[in-house]
């Protein structure tokens, strides 16, 4: 047996109370008077060893009161593994969720300090020849060691907040794995998990595992929070000194509508303030529209005043601002002169014409669009390097002659994504449908047309097996443009340009289509990206030398994780150091390469948590019955806690009341 509280036990002193009572007490003499003898028969009679039971009856009910009184404050409980088992295995393993939710305030501070205060007083105030294996949600080789105390509390003092979120049964099984991996059994161990147990935080039921949890709520003072949810703008063409529209969306996780939230957005020399209402459990977007100036990286930040979660506040963002667009027209047979008129109305569009046997790899360096212009037969060294052209970034845009060659053209086709050619139609060639909903066409068009008159072409090519996607369709229902699935980096248009297919030049369609495809063409690297996502940052320009790339700040410089394919480097950032704070980021190799915005994932912003049923119902299940521990400004959670499974003070309480009642009931019917 053992005791929460032993030194109550000095309180069984007082039972030497009761025994001076019963010795002096009981020993008292009382004088009856009697006027007459005859009254002497009207006593009743007792019997000396009658009385002397009554009194040791009553002696032994007022000590044993006493007893269980002092043992239900002592709390007395049994562990449930021998003594044998717990020297054998004498490694309490400890796990702190140290994710963002953990940044939320408690009634005693901030979670994560709370937890980390608790786990160290578990740690001090365990027995002696006591192992420690201390775990977070980094799982990192750091934390695959046995500590002794001093180590213990020294690692729970270095626990920081991390932009890694793992469920719970993860970290089960990695702790579980670590000690039968050393050899340390994990029969009947207790695993404390100190957490808020949000469910953004996925609980699944953990493996088949001999731990025995006892999970420790920390809980917050309120489920309120505001975050900065997204950014994008309503077009990804940015040209110097043209209007782009900015739009921002923020996000209420509370169950009460918010009015007046400060919403602060600065963008290189701009700083504009915006107050947005907010439903419960809702959203609401706002825009900001600006003249974009001079060419070169423009960085930006978007901020909401909240006090709840910070992590989530704030959204950096970066993109380029263009002055010029590289084209490369390759012209082949049946090449038109158009797209020259097309692209000289504006400086902006920097063409180079070459003719198809004269072409060599060199003239494909740094173009954004390369233009086929008129060919019908492509060879297989050009196919080669289209394909990777179109891997590396630039937009490939095909216009055939009139008499292609199918073979060669389908296998580019294929290879780009596009739907291959299969003979040619002269019914139904008029333009039936645009694909205003595509991204091709935003901003093109001021509104959706009601009504448009639509060209025609006289033959166009029929559109075989393939990926493309249609947008613009004819009346037989073939696209007479399309483009590639996954990224819209090639397009296809399903006629010649000759006027043997048609008079499609000389409309206002054909002019747009040339336009844009200039326009899209222009390599943009995404607008910012999330720590832990899969996706990565292409880096276009970066130098062949030995030299690494670098991201650096005002306060942070790191050489990040990247790769290199098809000529273009790819900064990775789903295993990017946790200690690496968000932000804009330069990215350095000798020269400036460019900007990168990173940011948090928002996945922790939600205030949704399990309930204790719930969570016992995906830690215990069936097979084990599991008590919620929590942590709050009342709450009496003790070290102890950890090891009686069976405690009995409820039993001593009911056992003094039981006795006292005795005792009562002696003295007022046992005469």
């Amino acid at each position: 047996m053992s005791f929460v509280y032993p030194e109550f036990l000095w309180a069984l002193t007082l039972l030497v109370i009761p025994v001076i009572i019963h010795l002096f007490n009981f020993k008292r003499y009382k004088t009856l008077y009697f006027s007459s003898l005859q009254f002497v028969k009207k006593v009743d009679k007792q019997t000396k060893s009658t009385q002397r039971l009554r009194h040791w009856l009553i002696l032994l009910t007022r000590l044993f009161a006493v007893s269980f009184l002092v043992l239900a404050f002592a709390q007395p409980y049994f562990s449930d593994t021998t003594l044998k088992d717990k020297e054998l295995t004498a490694v309490l393993p400890i796990f702190i969720d140290n994710s963002f939710s953990m940044e939320a305030r408690g009634a005693d501070g901030q979670l994560l300090s709370q937890a980390k205060e608790k786990a160290k007083d578990v740690v001090e105030n365990s027995a002696v020849n006591t192992l420690f294996l201390i775990g977070t949600n980094e799982m990192s080789g750091l934390e695959e060691r046995i500590l002794n105390k001093a180590e213990a509390i020294r690692r729970i003092d270095e626990i920081n907040l991390s932009s890694i979120s793992r469920s719970i049964d993860d970290v089960i099984n990695w702790q579980q794995d670590f000690l039968t991996k050393n050899n340390i059994g994990t029969n009947n161990i207790d695993l404390l998990i100190f957490s808020d147990f949000q469910k953004s935080n996925e609980v699944r039921v953990p493996r088949e595992s001999s731990f025995k949890y006892i999970p420790v709520r920390v809980k917050p003072e309120n489920v309120l929070n505001i975050s900065m949810d997204s950014i994008w703008f309503s077009s990804p063409i940015h040209r110097t000194n043209e209007t782009s529209q900015l739009n921002i969306r923020i996000r209420n996780y509370g169950n009460v509508p918010v009015e007046n939230v400060e919403v602060e957005i600065k963008l290189g020399g701009i700083r504009k303030l915006i107050y947005l209402n907010v439903d419960a459990k809702s959203s609401e977007t706002s825009s900001l529209t600006f003249k974009e100036g001079q060419s070169g990286w423009v960085s930006g930040k978007a901020s909401v005043a909240d006090e709840q979660l910070f992590f989530d506040n704030d959204l950096y963002f970066s993109y380029k601002v263009s002055d010029k667009v590289k084209i490369l027209i390759i012209d082949g047979e049946d090449a038109v002169q158009n797209f020259d008129l097309v692209f000289s109305l504006d400086d902006f569009y920097n063409v180079e014409k070459i003719n198809q046997g004269l072409v060599t790899r060199d003239d494909y360096l740094n173009k954004d669009l390369i233009l086929l212009n008129g060919i019908n037969r492509i060879s297989s060294g050009m196919i080669d390097d289209l394909i990777k052209l179109e891997e590396e970034g630039s937009t490939i845009a095909l216009f055939p002659g009139v008499n292609l060659e199918r073979a060669s053209w389908n296998i580019l086709l294929k290879s780009l994504k596009l739907n291959e050619i299969d003979g040619t139609t002269s019914s139904g060639t008029r333009i039936d449908r645009l694909a205003y909903e595509d991204a091709f066409f935003n901003g093109v068009f001021d509104r959706k047309p009601s009504t448009i008159s639509l060209p025609a072409v006289n033959k166009a090519y029929l559109a075989g097996s393939g990926q493309g996607i249609p947008l613009i369709e004819m009346k037989n229902g073939n696209p007479l443009f399309s483009c590639s699935s996954g990224g819209h980096r090639a397009f296809l248009f399903y006629s010649s340009l000759k006027d043997e297919f048609g008079q499609f030049v000389n409309d206002a369609l054909f002019s747009t289509l040339a336009l844009r495809l200039g326009e899209i063409s222009m390599r943009q690297q995404p607008l910012f990206l999330t720590f832990g996502s899969d996706l990565s940052y292409p880096v276009y320009n970066a130098l062949p030398t030995e030299d690494p790339i670098k991201l650096k700040n005002s306060d942070f410089e790191v050489i990040p994780e990247n790769e290199k394919l098809n000529n273009i480097q790819y900064i990775k950032v789903q295993k990017m150091n946790t200690a690496i704070p968000s932000g804009n980021f330069e990215i350095f190799q000798k020269d400036l390469l460019g900007i990168i915005s990173l940011n948090f994932d928002r996945q922790e912003s939600s205030r949704s948590y399990y309930s204790d049923e719930e969570l016992s119902e995906l830690l215990g299940g069936k097979k084990r019955e599991i008590t919620i521990q929590e942590l709050s400004s009342s709450s009496n959670f003790n070290v102890k806690d950890v090891e009686k499974p069976f405690s009995y003070w409820k039993l001593c309480i009911i056992l003094t009341l039981i006795f006292v009642l005795t005792e009562m009931a002696i003295v007022r019917f046992y005469k």
